[in-house]
């Protein structure tokens, strides 16, 4: 298990007046991993309902098929990139 622990002094914390100023990107970084790192489980509830209601509700599979064996046959040898992008939308 790793442990991450605060920002040392002068690192920017999740909050800091001085967040939002942040120049260096090592600093920037260790925020950003730290603030996801020591979300409350409220926040985490949170970010977890936004992600569902972006996902798109798929379609099952047909009896007997794999999602390789539906994507595989989406695709012909012949398609133009265009052609294989409807393709891939319409599955």
């Amino acid at each position: 298990m790793v442990t991450i622990k605060e920002p040392e002094v002068g690192m920017v914390k999740p909050g800091d007046a001085r967040e939002k100023t942040a120049r260096n990107p090592k600093e920037a970084w260790e925020k950003r991993v730290y603030a996801a790192i020591n979300r409350t489980p409220e926040q985490l509830a949170e970010a977890r309902r936004r992600a569902e209601e972006d996902i798109i509700p798929g379609r099952p599979l047909p009896p007997g098929k794999t999602l390789e064996d539906v994507f595989v046959g989406a695709i012909q040898d012949n398609m133009t990139e265009d052609e294989v992008i409807q393709a891939l939308k319409d599955l």
